[in-house]
């Protein structure tokens, strides 16, 4: 590089330079080199640079687009969330509302039939009819009500009726009888089924003498009920019984047999006022009650049959 710079005049020829030519010339190279090397490293740093801007630039744009992406997803959880929520409330309503008919259906039905009955024909679809072999039938019929039909609207009948069977209902539930159905102005229950037990004469009788009272304070809390002289004659027999439930559409639970028209039989045959009671169920109450022999009386198509008049229980 001296020799030529010396050549073309731009510097001066000396010993000097000419002996130190090829030092100063490396050094010279030397010196261009690093420069072009600065030059190439600062190039370099500078691209490197930005394209580290470029990936910081992309990184940034990316997290904006994660957390918009994560945003709108969260969005769509709780969205989500609150339609679950919505749906299983609806699901609940929905349980409880069939849960509230299943109730209402299942009272209804045991207000028709014996909770055991009831309970049958539900898993089974049918009740199968059963033999009683020990029962007691309780035969009421509310004396001079057929002749208020006249005097009475019709709402008032039905009312007043509604709250004579509905004070029986409650007094033979507290005695463990059965309500079998209401014909008219009377009322049939019976004792002993469907759950068996040994006290069902003792029940029918314990009832019949509070339905006396019932009806005697009926008329003295209503002075114009009493001047129609509403009372009750009531029957009673014990004796075995077919029970079962008849009917499709409108379910019907009843009983029969001899001892159910025996026990129709005891209610005709009585006095207003008291319980008339066969031999039957004499034998049965007999050391828990005060009974008065009425001796035989005769019966169509059934003979004399010995018939008793309850007292009160014995001391």
């Amino acid at each position: 590089i001296i020799a030529m710079l010396s050549k073309i005049g731009a510097i001066a020829q000396t010993d000097f330079g000419l002996q130190h030519s090829w030092a100063l010339g490396s050094s010279m190279e030397m010196i261009l080199f690093s420069i072009a090397l600065g030059n190439r490293i600062n190039a370099l740093k500078r691209e490197n640079e930005m394209k580290q801007k470029v990936v910081i630039r992309q990184l940034e744009e990316n997290r904006k687009l994660q957390t918009k992406v994560n945003r709108e997803l969260e969005e769509k959880v709780v969205e989500r969330t609150k339609e679950i929520y919505q749906q299983n409330q609806e699901i609940v309503e929905q349980r409880k509302t069939l849960q509230a008919e299943k109730n209402r259906s299942d009272r209804l039905l045991q207000n028709i039939l014996p909770m055991e009955i009831a309970e049958e024909l539900k898993q089974k679809g049918h009740a199968t009819p059963r033999l009683y072999n020990q029962v007691s039938i309780l035969f009421v019929d509310i004396k001079g009500f057929s002749m208020m039909v006249s005097d009475i609207s019709p709402g008032d009948l039905v009312k007043d009726l509604d709250y004579c069977f509905t004070g029986f209902d409650y007094i033979i539930t507290q005695h463990n009888l059965e309500k079998i159905k209401t014909i008219g102005d009377a009322y049939l229950c019976v004792g002993g089924l469907p759950s068996v037990n040994e006290t069902h004469a003792h029940d029918a009788v314990a009832a019949a003498l509070e339905m006396l009272k019932f009806i005697e304070k009926w008329q003295s809390d209503n002075p114009a009920l009493g001047q129609k002289g509403l009372t009750l004659r009531i029957g009673i027999n014990s004796g075995s019984v077919i029970a079962g439930v008849v009917g499709k559409k409108k379910f019907q639970y009843d009983i029969w047999g001899e001892a159910v028209n025996l026990a129709s039989r005891m209610e005709t045959s009585g006095e207003a006022g008291k319980i008339n009671i066969s031999q039957s169920t004499f034998d049965l109450v007999k050391n828990e009650y005060d009974c008065e022999y009425r001796g035989k009386m005769s019966i169509k198509n059934m003979g004399d049959v010995d018939m008793y008049f309850v007292g009160g229980k014995k001391p």
